[in-house]
């Protein structure tokens, strides 16, 4: 049985993981705040160039296994959510975790019971066990 998947955070790494899932036969939800990014995206169009990404989201999306919106209700059916932004980096090395931390207390309450986050984002260490803190409130 093929799996709902979302993805939260549709750049790079997102784009590619959700054009990737889809390409595997899963129904795929990806979710970004930016409606410029969702509205290129709906049209097949990805925000980075990588080879063969923009074919296969277009047909991911033809063959009805993508979706993108900017609402994170997306997400209610989804066996498994990727939260996969590319996370800022400064010049000292520390990682801005701020859209990680506000994009889990935003979709805690949406997952359905037995639903996995996956944690693809980069993160510095014993970020993922305050998150599991979080979640657990």
């Amino acid at each position: 049985m093929d799996s709902e998947i979302g993805v939260i955070g549709l750049w790079h790494l997102g784009c590619v993981i959700a054009a990737s899932w889809s390409k595997l036969g899963h129904r795929v939800h990806g979710v970004d705040f930016d409606p410029s990014r969702i509205s290129r995206l709906q049209q097949g169009i990805p925000p980075i160039y990588e080879p063969m990404l923009e074919a296969e989201i277009k047909k991911g999306i033809a063959s009805n296994k993508l979706t993108f919106s900017a609402e994170m209700d997306a997400l209610r059916s989804c066996d498994y959510v990727f939260l996969a932004y590319d996370t800022p980096v400064g010049n000292d090395d520390s990682s801005d975790t701020s859209i990680l931390e506000d994009s889990v207390l935003r979709v805690r309450d949406l997952l359905k019971d037995g639903a996995v986050l996956i944690i693809s984002s980069q993160s510095p260490v014993g970020f993922c066990a305050q998150l599991r803190k979080e979640l657990m409130m």
